[in-house]
């Protein structure tokens, strides 16, 4: 297993996995799925990578690491249980609430 950060491993066939303790601190957001995507970017992305980047690496950033960001899709599926055909707008709504957040941060370090 190789160790993404604290949160996150990458077992030998390639997927990654978030560690348990910290979904069990996000049960309380589970009825909000922005707060929820919020919360794991901060965690699973470092700072220098919120700073420069976002999600779709448009307007002049670094596009956050796909994998990542596709656990971190999952995971808010999977803890607020989206319908399928929910998904779509609601990932459109998280991708917004996590450069939303990116943003923040950028203008809080000038």
């Amino acid at each position: 297993m190789d160790e993404v950060n604290k949160y996150v491993v990458r077992i030998p066939d390639g997927t990654l996995h978030l560690d348990k303790g910290l979904k069990q601190t996000l049960v309380k957001y589970i009825s909000n799925p922005n707060q929820i995507g919020r919360l794991l970017a901060d965690r699973i992305f470092t700072l220098q990578e919120r700073l420069n980047g976002n999600c779709n690496g448009i307007m002049g950033m670094v596009q956050m690491d796909l994998d990542r960001l596709q656990l971190l899709k999952v995971t808010v599926f999977e803890m607020c249980n989206v319908s399928y055909l929910e998904q779509k707008k609601v990932w459109h709504k998280v991708k917004q609430a996590i450069d939303a957040s990116n943003r923040k941060l950028r203008f809080k370090h000038k």
